[in-house]
């Protein structure tokens, strides 16, 4: 399964973790990969939780690539209109979308990103366009950018949305307390669990601490220990792992699971587990059916405002004018452009007066106004076959 690594003004942006991501690689595997995953070169530029989702719901992901001028207008635009970002967390991406290179390699005249130092290279992102493209003003971009610098730990906080960790200063020993209790878990311990690593192998620790990395290259691993949403994130990373180093044996593994629990629990809680099941995907069904549903509702009204719009404006040329011709008048150039009053006429000045009766037959509103429909009852032709019928009439009484 192909795997391609992210443009940085993609990770500037948080990931998905935990719960989130759970559900959205269920979501993957009951309705497949929805919306492609954008490239720009070799790097993603939108669709990093797409891959990942796909890689552990054993679904081939789909990739586009596309031509952009600046990818990183781009990518914050498809982020900003998904996501619900704090000030803090714009501010936060804003400082690290500050001093990339806007573009491609227009001396390679193609969509490749751009290799630093060459003659061709395009202008870097200012600190004021990525506060202004983030929103944000420019003060808090410096502010978050020294923060960066000097505290990496609390940069990232501040971009997934969390408050940092403040090191309290050290205080005289007292008498023996209890330890205070704590959400974080050491990565090691997550990657036991999954059976990447094991305990005793400690010289295997930064081997799989690089493969962890390879697969989210965002997960850090502080000496305290992980939050619980990058626990999650190193969670999902070695399962990723697992299946790329033996996927027949964990999906065999997987299945031999699945078998053993089946067998285990009574047939009432398997029929209450089918029934949840069910009653999960139809909400998932629900869920699904609600977003087509205003899909189309936006795509109808969008019609219809253009409708509407063009009906005024069309209603305000026949009002404006109310007709330039009279009826008779208004026969009397329609006839006129009839091809079979010019006797051996050629194909192409036929066609030519064909297309310009039609052309007036359908601006009668416009030319005629109200005296359209007048003059004693009669009606204009609509077609060359009815101005026909019209003359053969008019023989005939004669």
């Amino acid at each position: 399964m192909k795997k391609y690594e992210a443009h940085p003004a993609a990770e500037a942006f948080p990931m998905m973790g935990g719960k989130a991501f759970d559900e959205f690689v269920e979501d993957i595997k009951s309705n497949g990969l929805i919306e492609s995953i954008k490239l720009f070169g070799n790097q993603i530029i939108d669709g990093r939780n797409r891959q990942s989702a796909c890689i552990v719901a054993g679904i081939e992901p789909r990739y586009e690539t596309l031509k952009l001028d600046n990818p990183i207008s781009y990518v914050v635009s498809t982020n900003l209109r998904r996501r619900h970002l704090t000030t803090k967390q714009r501010s936060a991406i804003a400082a690290e979308l500050a001093n990339m290179v806007q573009g491609g390699d227009r001396a390679k005249g193609s969509n490749e990103p751009f290799a630093s130092g060459g003659s061709n290279e395009p202008p870097k992102t200012s600190t004021k366009q990525a506060a202004d493209m983030m929103g944000v003003s420019e003060s808090s971009v410096k502010r978050s950018k020294k923060t960066m610098k000097e505290d990496p730990e609390a940069h990232e906080a501040a971009k997934r949305g969390e408050k940092p960790v403040k090191e309290k200063t050290a205080k005289k020993k007292t008498a023996a307390k209890k330890p205070r209790k704590t959400n974080k878990i050491s990565w090691q311990d997550v990657a036991c669990q999954e059976g990447v690593l094991k305990a005793s192998s400690g010289g295997q620790r930064q081997v799989v601490k690089d493969k962890i990395l390879d697969v989210d290259p965002g997960i850090e691993f502080p000496a305290g220990g992980q939050s619980p949403e990058m626990s999650e994130r190193t969670r999902a990373a070695c399962k990723i792992i697992k299946f790329n180093d033996d996927p027949d044996g964990e999906a065999e593994r997987a299945e031999d699971a699945a078998k053993k629990a089946s067998e285990e629990i009574s047939a009432t809680s398997t029929q209450k587990l089918e029934r949840a099941i069910r009653a999960h995907k139809r909400v998932l069904d629900l869920e699904y059916e609600a977003r087509i549903q205003e899909r189309v509702a936006e795509d109808l009204q969008s019609m219809l405002d253009m409708y509407n719009a063009e009906n005024k404006k069309h209603k305000a040329v026949i009002a404006a004018y109310k007709g330039v011709f009279t009826k008779t008048q208004y026969k009397s150039v329609l006839g006129s452009l009839h091809p079979d009053r010019i006797p051996n006429i050629d194909d192409i000045t036929k066609a030519r007066l064909e297309k310009a009766f039609s052309l007036v037959e359908s601006k009668k509103l416009e030319l005629c106004g109200s005296n359209a429909n007048d003059s004693n009852g009669s009606t204009l032709p609509k077609t060359v076959n009815d101005l026909m019928k019209m003359k053969r009439n008019k023989r005939n009484e004669k």
